[in-house]
């Protein structure tokens, strides 16, 4: 993520959840910058193209937050830069079938996902860590939780277009197994554990779908942002 201040910030809010969802068993570690990593002055205050898709665009500006976070953890090499313009491109597209879809979510939508995860963040082990992080990026937490509320705003939009592809998926097929009941025969469970894995490779093959259709094309020099440790 990109902080609009002079010292870069980065916490992938897609990993907070996931932590969430174990936080028994997974450390929590947030992370931010060192003072070392700043944003790159643009001289010419022009966006330079990347890449572009059929229904969007990748700038340099799109890129420079996840190339910063990247480079936290060691170097940064071409085929970390192109999978980043490509996830991001992926995003874009998906927004642009979310939309076309009618998945729209409001601000107040956002805000009331991100007031629950914030309680949720009240329960982890060490929440120390997180008021840590908080302080590392120079605002306090409501300023900061702010300036998260349009990218939420989009992942939920996202979200439900992925779910509501799934159903569709899943009303197209025969035979699905009920889930009322406790006293399922063992072929059954074996079966829903099945489609629950079904889900996560309908999500991945969605995604992968929708780039291929977005015929990606690269047409900024990637080599720019490799970085070295």
């Amino acid at each position: 993520m990109v902080a609009e201040n002079d010292t870069e910030y980065y916490y992938s809010l897609g990993e907070i959840e996931g932590k969430l969802e174990n936080k028994e068993q997974t450390p929590y570690n947030f992370k931010y910058s060192s003072p070392q990593i700043k944003k790159q002055p643009n001289q010419n205050n022009t966006r330079k193209l990347l890449a572009k898709g059929k229904n969007s665009m990748v700038y340099d500006t799109d890129i420079e937050g996840y190339i910063a976070e990247k480079q936290l953890s060691g170097a940064v090499t071409y085929q970390d830069v192109k999978d980043i313009v490509k996830r991001i491109l992926e995003e874009k597209e998906l927004d642009c079938k979310a939309e076309d879809y009618g998945c729209e979510k409001s601000k107040e939508e956002a805000e009331n996902y991100i007031k629950e995860l914030r309680t949720e963040l009240k329960e982890v082990d060490n929440y120390d860590e997180y008021l840590a992080f908080i302080a590392g990026t120079g605002m306090n937490e409501e300023v900061y939780w702010q300036t998260k509320v349009e990218s939420y705003r989009r992942q939920l939009m996202r979200n439900e277009y992925m779910e509501k592809m799934y159903h569709e998926f899943l009303s197209g097929k025969e035979n699905l197994i009920s889930e009322e009941g406790s006293g399922m025969a063992g072929q059954e469970k074996a079966q829903i554990k099945e489609d629950s894995q079904r889900k996560i490779d309908f999500m991945r093959d969605l995604r992968e779908n929708i780039t291929k259709e977005s015929e990606i094309e690269i047409i900024g020099n990637l080599g720019l942002y490799i970085r070295s440790n």
